[in-house]
């Protein structure tokens, strides 16, 4: 089998306060933080901050043997997560009486919620970053900038 450009792989993190799972197994998500984590000031703890990441790679790139990480942008490591192998690609994506067309061309996808509880935002801390490696090298990894907002006048 040759390995795909590592670039094939698809990530994307949905910051949020908080993940619940409802009737049917369907994920809601309260709180979500569509630019940057505002706060009134630095240092600062939060009771919780979640992510949900979503990651796609065609069948020649398996998601196995991968790893999962939240850091702070001076690189202190806040959770690691290892997404250990599930099975070979063939059996992640070939369900049963699935044609052969679609088993070679369906891409693979991996959904995985994170939480911290508590979060210590330390004074100057700018970004969280949630990055996927394999092997030690970065895939991907994606950034939640924070932002520190002065309350408005009234």
């Amino acid at each position: 089998m040759t390995a795909a450009p590592l670039g094939l792989i698809d990530m994307h993190a949905l910051w949020c306060d908080d993940i619940r799972h409802e009737i049917g197994n369907k994920p809601s998500f309260m709180g979500v933080y569509t630019s940057a984590l505002g706060v009134p000031q630095l240092p600062l703890a939060l009771p919780k901050l979640c992510c949900w990441l979503t990651l796609t790679a065609p069948p020649e790139r398996p998601l196995t043997d991968l790893t999962v990480t939240i850091n702070l942008d001076d690189g202190t490591e806040l959770l690691r997560v290892p997404l250990p192998a599930a099975g070979s690609a063939d059996q992640a994506t070939q369900p049963t009486g699935t044609p052969a067309t679609l088993a070679t061309t369906a891409r693979q996808q991996v959904m995985v919620a994170m939480e911290i509880a508590p979060l210590t935002l330390p004074a100057g801390a700018a970004a969280l970053t949630v990055a996927l490696s394999a092997q030690g090298e970065e895939l991907a990894s994606a950034s939640l900038p924070v932002l520190v907002q002065q309350p408005k006048a009234a």
